[in-house]
């Protein structure tokens, strides 16, 4: 779900000729939008090590303080053997690492040909990213584009990897160390289709297979779930016996990504019958899914979910405080596997 953007690092130091509340509009929007729904690409063996880095060192202070912050939460991703400067022979490179490319002024215009009606946004050389005036950025068409699929439904046609690609592949590639995931029926549901399915995974299985194929360094993944009727059923299931059943999981992964995971059961006291919280927390950012994790069993959505996309301190602590309050509860069970 999240947009890769790279920044011509030249072109980060606001224009000289505006004034001190135009140039801090212009870099909080830049940020604002980064941390709705972007990913940072940066140049260089590390952040610290970038040349973004070093020009944001250089802002002036009210900038620099506003970046600092950001820099503190918003995810990051590396771009291999780039430079740090955005212009015509970099962008078929930059297009495997990034969807939007930002500049400031002069260089969109003398370097890519933008004319004033084109500072929103436009394709650059038929290349499969788009150039952008930095002060446009929060208008660039692959951003607003993500921005309106954030509450669009998941239908029965949509294949489980192309939602994986669309929605999920931004959020296990940046570095976001932590993955949790509240579906009372994950765990019930995962031992129900390996009973009635003869191949495929279960929607949970699946997800930390994508999970593991995807994520750019190691996660650790917490599960939410309940006693549903399928573990209750004879026989009945233990802790012990979902503890093996996730190290198998774990055993055929072939990156070993997830370095942890530790699966919580709940009892019917956590998840109440007027509870059907059912999402999926990378870091600062929430997937709610109507069906949870059920959108990846099978070769397509088994049927129509909602899907929201949500970010932002207050509605993530909200989200926080349904997983510490499961967490809490005296009849929860955990396994935990490294």
């Amino acid at each position: 779900m999240l947009v890769p953007f790279v920044i011509d690092a030249e072109s980060l130091a606001p224009d000289a000729e505006w004034p001190p509340p135009v140039q801090r509009a212009c870099h909080r929007d830049l940020l604002d939008i980064w941390l709705r729904i972007g990913v940072l690409v940066y140049d260089g063996p590390s952040l610290l090590q970038s040349r973004l880095y070093r020009s944001i060192q250089a802002l002036p202070q009210a900038l620099r303080s506003d970046w600092q912050k950001m820099l503190q939460r918003g995810p990051v991703l590396p771009a291999a053997a780039w430079t740090g400067t955005v212009d015509v022979m970099s962008l078929d490179h930059l297009a495997t690492a990034a969807r939007v490319a930002l500049v400031e002024d002069a260089r969109a215009e003398v370097e890519f040909q933008l004319q004033d009606q084109d500072e929103d946004l436009r394709n650059a050389k038929g290349a499969e990213i788009s150039v952008c005036r930095i002060v446009a950025a929060n208008r660039a068409s692959p951003f607003l584009n993500a921005l309106a699929l954030s509450g669009v439904h998941i239908e029965p046609k949509d294949r489980f990897d192309e939602i994986w690609e669309l929605r999920f592949s931004q959020l296990a590639r940046a570095d976001i160390k932590t993955v949790n995931i509240v579906d009372r029926y994950a765990v019930g549901k995962h031992y129900g289709h390996r009973q009635t399915s003869a191949s495929g995974l279960s929607g949970l299985a699946r997800f930390l297979t994508m999970l593991d194929r995807t994520a750019s360094g190691d996660r650790t993944v917490t599960v939410f779930s309940q006693w549903t009727p399928e573990l209750n059923a004879s026989p009945k299931k233990t802790i012990g016996d979902i503890e093996v059943d996730m190290r198998q999981i774990l055993t055929r992964l072939s990156n070993h990504r997830i370095k942890r995971l530790r699966v919580c059961m709940v009892g019917s006291s956590g998840f109440r019958e007027d509870s059907h919280d059912r999402f999926i927390r990378f870091g600062d950012y929430v997937w709610d899914i109507g069906i949870g994790l059920e959108v990846f069993e099978g070769a397509h959505a088994p049927k129509r979910s909602s899907a929201t996309f949500k970010t932002g301190n207050a509605v993530i602590e909200s989200y926080r405080r349904v997983e510490s309050e499961l967490s809490g509860y005296r009849d929860v069970q955990v396994c935990e596997l490294r």
